[in-house]
C-alpha cells in the first residue's frame, strides 16, 4: 500500500467513525469500539480525528467520553510499518542501544551495498540483492547479532513510538489492520511486544526481527533521480501482519487467564494478598517506562540493579508466575534480566512449603539421615507422631514445650540445619522448590513499596545470614530465619488442619537487617555496562569528581591551561556532525568533549552523572574547543583510523596515480583487473608507469617490461605507491591531524586531541599505522583504509 493510499484510508476511517453514535455505526466498528472502551454506551458519541506527523506512530486519535486512545492504522499485504531516515536510526541504536562502531560500520556497508559508508557512489557500484549477501555475509551476521540483542527496544521502535514518540510520550495504543469497514486489530501493550520479541526470526530477508524484515527503503540500482534520497532510509516491512495479530489476540486471551488465575492464587495462598497487590504495583510502574520517567524510590533501585544505566533507558518489568521458584518480579534492560523478590511489613513469611517435599530434597540433595528425618518431624509436628494424625490434645501449646519435650530431637534437626545452612538459606530465598533445576534465581531482594524501599543483592544477604548466629528462641533457625510449621492448628479447626503439613520460615527482622547489609555492602556500586563502556566509564567518572581533583581532571587542567574546572563537565557524543572532508554527516572522531557552564547537580544525581548531547540539549553550556577525546577499549585492534573513497583520497591526497598504485591487483589470478583500477582513478598505464618510474629504474627492471599486467612492476608500484602516502602523512603535520585527530575536517569540539584508554588520558600522537585496501575492489568499489 502506497504511503497516499494509507492517508487515504486513515481518513476513511476516521470519517466512518468521528461524531457517530456508538449504535449507528457498523458491527465490525461497534466491535472495535467496545473493544477499546469497556464501558462505552450505545447512546456515547464517537469523536476520531487525523494526527500523526513524520516520526510518530499514532494515526488516529479516537475519544469517547473523554477518553482517547491512539491507534495506528494499516492495510494490504507486505505492510511498511516503519521508516526513517537511515541517519536518525543509527543515532538511535548508537545513543540507546550501545550500537558499536564496528556494527554501525557493518549496517551502513549492507544497506548502501557500494563499499561505502555514506551512499556516494554510482549505480554501477551498487551490488545486486545476491552478490550483496554474499559480499557482505559477515557484516550481516554482525548486525544481525545487534538486532537480536536489541529486539524489543527496536519492535517498540517499529510500531508503538516511531522516532519521535519516546521523547514526546506520545504512542500508539492499538494497532488496526483493515479499512473503514472491516478490520482486525491488537492492543499495543507489553503482552503484544512480548509475542513479537519471542517468534524466531523470519527467514525472508538477510536482516529480521522477529517476524519483521529491515531493508533500503529503495536501493535505487538504476540511479532514478526521484529515487535516489530513499537510499537514505531505511524501512521494516511485517509481510504477516494479519496473521500475526489474530495470534496476538490468543496469545493476549491466554495471558489473561494467567493473571487472573496467579491473582487468585496470589490471595489465597499464605493470605498474602496485600504483598501480591504491592507486586503488581511495581510491575505497573516499572514496566515500558524509562528510568527517567520512575518515582524517585523505583528509580534508586533500578541504579542498583543497572549501575550504569541510561536515564533514557526503557525498562521492562513481568512477574514471575511459576509459583516453585523464589523471584516473583523479572526486570530487563538491554537484553540484561534482574529477578528481584518483593516484601513488605513486618514478621515476613519468605518461603512456604508441604513438609513432605521439603523432606524429599533433604535427603535427596542434602543427605539427610533416617534419625534426622524422624527428628525433624517429630518437633514439627509437636506431638511425639511422625505423620501429625494426634489428637488436639496430644499436640504441645509451643516452642519451648516441644524443645523441653523433645530436646534430643530439637537438636539434632539443628544440627542438621547448621551443617546445611547456606544450602538451605538459598533454597528458601534464592531459588525455592524448583528455581535450582530450572535456573531461575532471586538475584536482589527488595524490600518496601513504590513509596520508599531498600534493594539488596542476594549475594550479600546469604553471606550475612550465613555468618549470623541463630535464634535460641526459635524452633528451628538459619541466622535471622526461623522454621515452623505454617499452623499447628491446636484447636482442631478443619479448614486448618491441612496448614500442619507445610513449613513455613519467617524473616522476622528483615527490614533491620536488610538496612544493616545494605550499610555494609560494598558492591551496589559495581556493576558492567554492555555496549560503549568506556565512554560510560570516563564520563561518570568525570562528573562523579565533583571538587576536580582526580587524575583524570589534573590532566584535563594542564592540557587545557584551566585552573578553575568547577563549572567544566563531561558529555559525550550521541549525534552525526558534518564531514568536510566527506561532506556528509558522520560521527566524529570525538567520543566526549568538555563543556562549561552550570549544571544543577540534581541533574547530574537523576542521569546518574551521565551525560550526551540529548542531555544537554536545553541547558546553558558551552562546549570547550580542544577538549576532544576518542575513547578506546585497550583490547581493541580490529578499528580504522579512517577509510578514504576516492573523492576523500583525491580532496587529502590530490593524486590519482598513487591511489591507483595503491589499488592495484598484485597476484595472478586478478592482475588483469589493473585497467579497470586506473580507469576508476581517471588516469592511465603510461601516467601510473611515469609516476613511479624512478622506483622501477633503482629496481633493475627493463623499460620493456613496464607493464601494468606484469606482477613484479605492479608490486613495486604498489609498495612505493603505499610508502609515498605514509611519507606524506608523517610529514605533513595538518594531514596526519586531519586522519588521526579530525582536526579540519571537523568544527570543535568534535576533533579529538586526547585519548583514553586503560583508565588514563593522554595526547593523541601519530601511532603506528598501516595502508591497505578495501575488501571490494573486485566489485569496482575502491577505498583506501588506514588502521593499526
Amino acid at each position: 500500500m502506497g504511503q497516499n493510499d494509507g492517508v487515504e484510508n486513515e481518513k476513511k476511517l476516521v470519517g466512518a467513525l468521528n461524531n457517530k453514535m456508538l449504535k449507528r455505526l457498523t458491527s465490525y466498528q461497534q466491535h472495535f469500539i467496545k473493544d477499546i472502551y469497556k464501558n462505552v454506551n450505545g447512546t456515547d458519541i464517537v469523536q476520531a480525528k487525523k494526527i500523526g506527523g513524520a516520526g510518530y506512530k499514532p494515526d488516529v486519535e479516537i475519544e469517547v467520553d473523554g477518553e482517547k486512545h491512539y491507534i495506528s492504522v494499516k492495510k494490504g499485504s507486505g505492510n511498511s510499518v516503519h521508516q526513517e531516515k537511515t541517519e536518525f536510526f543509527i543515532h538511535f541504536c548508537m545513543t540507546e542501544l550501545d550500537m558499536s562502531k564496528t556494527e554501525r560500520d557493518s549496517l551502513l556497508l549492507y544497506l548502501y551495498g557500494d563499499g561505502t559508508l555514506d551512499g556516494d557512489s554510482s549505480p554501477e557500484e551498487r551490488l545486486k540483492d545476491q552478490e550483496l549477501i554474499e559480499t557482505y555475509r559477515n557484516e550481516i551476521n554482525t548486525v544481525q547479532k545487534f538486532l537480536d540483542r536489541n529486539k524489543r527496544s527496536l519492535i517498540e521502535r517499529f510500531l508503538i513510538y516511531g522516532r519521535k514518540g519516546t521523547y514526546n510520550r506520545k504512542k500508539a495504543d492499538y494497532l488496526y489492520h483493515g479499512d473503514a469497514k472491516k478490520g482486525i486489530w491488537c492492543p499495543l501493550n507489553f503482552d503484544t511486544i512480548d509475542y513479537l520479541v519471542n517468534q524466531p526470526n523470519a527467514k525472508n530477508s538477510p536482516l529480521v526481527i522477529g517476524p519483521f524484515s529491515l531493508q533500503v527503503w529503495n536501493r535505487n540500482l538504476e540511479g532514478k533521480t526521484e529515487l535516489e534520497d530513499r537510499r537514505h532510509s531505511i524501512q521494516i516491512k511485517w509481510g504477516t501482519c494479519k496473521k500475526d495479530i489474530e495470534k496476538i489476540n490468543q496469545y493476549q486471551a491466554a495471558k489473561e487467564r494467567e493473571r487472573k488465575s496467579t491473582a487468585q492464587q496470589g490471595h489465597i495462598i499464605g493470605n498474602n494478598s496485600q504483598g501480591f497487590e504491592n507486586q503488581v504495583n511495581l510491575i505497573s510502574i516499572i514496566n515500558n517506562k524509562r528510568v527517567s520517567e520512575l518515582p524517585l524510590a523505583i528509580k534508586n533501585i533500578v541504579k542498583t540493579m543497572f549501575p550504569y544505566v541510561a536515564m533514557s533507558e526503557r525498562l521492562h518489568a513481568s512477574k514471575i508466575k511459576n509459583n516453585e521458584v523464589k523471584p516473583r518480579i523479572s526486570i530487563e534492560v538491554k537484553g540484561e534480566k534482574v529477578n528481584i523478590t518483593v516484601f513488605m511489613g513486618g514478621g515476613n513469611s519468605v518461603h512456604q512449603e508441604k513438609i513432605d517435599c521439603f523432606i524429599n530434597y533433604c535427603k535427596d540433595e542434602l543427605g539427610m539421615t533416617h534419625e534426622e528425618e524422624d527428628s525433624f518431624l517429630t518437633i514439627m509436628f509437636g506431638d511425639g507422631t511422625l505423620d501429625g494424625r494426634s489428637t488436639v490434645e496430644d499436640r504441645l501449646k509451643n516452642t519451648v514445650e516441644i524443645k523441653e519435650h523433645f530436646s534430643k530431637q530439637a537438636t539434632i534437626a539443628q544440627a542438621f540445619f547448621d551443617s546445611n545452612k547456606e544450602a538451605l538459606i538459598k533454597r528458601f530465598l534464592v531459588y525455592g522448590k524448583s528455581g535450582e533445576q530450572m535456573n531461575i534465581k532471586t538475584d536482589y531482594i527488595y524490600y518496601g513499596t513504590n513509596v520508599t524501599g531498600i534493594i539488596v543483592p542476594i549475594s550479600s544477604i546469604v553471606d550475612y545470614l550465613n555468618k549470623k548466629e541463630n535464634s535460641e528462641a526459635a524452633l528451628l533457625s538459619l541466622g535471622s530465619l526461623t522454621v515452623q510449621p505454617w499452623n499447628r492448628n491446636l484447636t482442631g479447626k478443619m479448614e486448618n488442619e491441612h496448614k500442619r503439613y507445610s513449613l513455613q520460615v519467617k524473616w522476622g527482622r528483615m527490614k533491620q537487617d536488610l538496612s544493616k547489609i545494605y550499610m555494609l555492602d560494598d558492591s551496589k556500586n559495581k556493576g558492567t555496562s554492555a555496549g560503549n563502556w568506556e565512554e560510560y566509564e570516563l564520563v561518570s567518572k568525570l562528573n562523579r569528581d565533583i571538587k576536580r581533583t582526580g587524575k583524570l581532571w589534573k590532566f584535563i587542567g594542564t592540557a587545557l591551561n584551566r585552573s578553575q574546572l568547577e563549572d567544566v563537565y563531561a558529555v559525550r557524543v550521541s549525534k552525526t556532525v558534518y564531514s568536510k572532508l566527506s561532506e556528509k554527516k558522520v560521527l566524529p572522531k570525538t567520543d566526549v568533549y568538555l563543556v562549561k557552564g552550570q549544571i544543577a547537580h540534581s541533574i547530574l544525581l537523576d542521569n546518574n552523572y551521565w551525560l550526551d548531547e540529548d542531555a544537554i540539549a536545553d541547558l546553558d553550556v558551552m562546549p570547550l574547543p580542544g577538549s576532544g577525546i576518542s575513547c578506546k577499549r585497550p583490547d581493541s585492534k580490529h578499528f580504522t583510523y579512517i577509510k578514504l573513497t576516492q573523492k576523500s583520497f583525491m580532496k587529502l591526497f590530490n593524486d590519482p596515480n598513487m591511489g591507483a598504485g595503491i589499488s592495484l591487483f598484485v597476484n595472478e589470478n586478478d592482475i588483469n583487473l589493473n585497467s579497470e583500477v586506473l580507469n576508476h582513478w581517471n588516469t592511465n598505464e603510461k601516467e601510473v608507469l611515469n609516476r613511479f618510474s624512478s622506483y622501477l629504474i633503482s629496481s633493475g627492471i627493463s623499460s620493456n617490461e613496464w607493464t601494468i599486467t606484469n606482477i613484479k612492476v605492479c608490486k613495486i608500484i604498489k609498495e612505493n605507491a603505499i610508502n609515498n602516502m605514509r611519507e606524506i602523512i608523517v610529514r605533513s603535520q595538518n594531514i596526519a591531524n586531519g586522519i588521526f585527530k579530525g582536526t579540519g575536517f571537523y568544527d570543535e569540539p568534535y576533533n579529538a586531541n586526547y585519548i583514553y584508554i586503560n583508565g588514563a588520558l593522554s595526547k593523541i600522537s601519530i601511532p603506528n599505522f598501516s595502508i591497505t585496501t578495501g575488501s571490494g575492489r573486485h566489485k569496482g568499489i575502491y577505498t583506501i583504509i588506514i588502521k593499526p
